[in-house]
């Protein structure tokens, strides 16, 4: 593999070499429990990975934007899919065999590299969600999950200060595990006190300091 060829990111590597699909607004890619081995990257638009809890209630895990890989782990282990991916917006992805990316990977070892350090990566933003929902404290919560978020902007071109959010309050609801109403007293509580901003489809961080002391901390605002 070239020089060029041994920077791409996974989601870059996926990208090139798989398939372009488009997908409509509202447009379920794959289910929760499909046999499905394909690994897909975002090339425009936005997608979202969401669980289903025992009671019927959508959990939102993550979103997936331009430049980033996702279902790679049925595609390693062969298992169902763990989670629905639905397009939030006209949206075209790259798709590539399971078979076909497992071959291609023992072919460039550097993309193993990389596959390792973003599994690695999940597993500490995992671990991060896992002791902010110990803490039963929503605002950290919240302010754990908007850090993770601009990083990932930030990765993918997003240096803008303040950092913008495209992302509503319902989707931020369903990522953190909470009701809507609730996610809004707690946005009401940190924009009164200057740490972010809202608007129509949109988080604006206003303060990254005083977001990162409110997601290790748990006192309330």
């Amino acid at each position: 593999m070239s020089d060029k060829g041994e920077q791409l990111t996974l989601g870059e590597f996926v990208g090139q070499l798989g398939t372009k699909v488009s997908l409509r607004s509202g447009q379920v890619l794959f289910r929760e429990g499909d046999e499905s081995r394909c690994v897909y990257a975002c090339v425009s638009g936005r997608i979202n990975l969401l669980i289903t809890t025992p009671a019927g209630r959508d959990v939102m895990l993550g979103s997936k934007v331009p430049g980033q890989a996702f279902g790679e782990l049925s595609a390693i282990d062969g298992g169902r899919r763990s989670a629905t991916a639905v397009a939030m917006e006209p949206t075209t992805i790259a798709q590539l065999g399971g078979d076909d990316f497992l071959d291609k990977l023992a072919r460039a070892p550097h993309l193993s590299i990389v596959l390792l350090r973003e599994l690695a990566e999940h597993l500490r933003v995992s671990n991060g969600r896992a002791s902010a929902r110990a803490s039963e404290n929503l605002t950290a919560r919240i302010a754990q999950l908007l850090i993770e978020l601009a990083a990932k902007l930030r990765r993918h071109g997003g240096h803008i200060h303040p950092v913008e959010l495209p992302i509503t309050q319902d989707e931020l609801a369903a990522w953190v595990g909470s009701t809507r109403e609730a996610t809004s007293r707690a946005l009401a509580a940190m924009r009164k006190a200057g740490v972010v901003e809202t608007g129509r489809n949109k988080i604006v961080l206003c303060d990254a300091p005083a977001l990162s002391l409110l997601a290790q901390s748990s006192a309330r605002i």
